[in-house]
């Protein structure tokens, strides 16, 4: 087709979709590049915020350690896992209540995505999906920490007793 061929209404039309695609493709882009920016900050929030937990750990007092929770993502002492650190008043002493608070930490860890199938994973965007919390069990580790795993059913004893630990009080 020859551009003599085209008539003003016909010209107009095509420049009005042209610009109209630019619009759309502009805004598209900018959309695309705060999702990158949302992701990168949040990866960047999380790795921060995992970064300052293992300082905390390390840095701990034992009576510090009292305030630890690991969830594991397996009925494993060598499995992958997540440390939660919670201060705790210098002498307070593990009890039932916080065994149980634990097993609710840990469960939420899973029923976000963070501990999932074995392994330990970061989200790079928080979901609105709960996935499945298996049933979980609180042992006493060796160091004194309250570690949480999913109870796999072992047929010898009690789960903490299989991986060589204490059921946590």
């Amino acid at each position: 087709m020859d551009t003599s061929e085209l008539d003003d209404a016909s010209i107009a039309r095509v420049r009005s979709e042209v610009v109209q695609s630019m619009r759309s493709d502009r805004v598209a882009m900018r959309r695309s590049r705060r999702r990158r920016i949302g992701i990168v900050s949040g990866a960047g929030a999380l790795a921060l915020a995992m970064t300052g937990g293992a300082i905390a750990v390390l840095q701990a007092s034992p009576t510090e350690i009292d305030g630890t929770i690991r969830c594991f993502a397996a009925m494993d002492g060598d499995a992958d896992y997540t440390t939660v650190v919670e201060a705790q008043a210098e002498g307070e002493v593990i009890d039932t209540a916080f065994s149980q608070h634990a097993l609710d930490v840990c469960a939420a860890m899973y029923r976000a995505g963070i501990v999932v199938d074995g392994t330990v994973v970061a989200p790079a965007v928080p979901s609105k999906v709960d996935y499945p919390v298996p049933d979980l069990v609180a042992c006493t580790l060796r160091d004194g920490v309250v570690g949480v795993f999913p109870d796999e059913n072992t047929t010898t004893g009690t789960p903490c007793g299989y991986l060589g630990f204490t059921p946590a009080p």
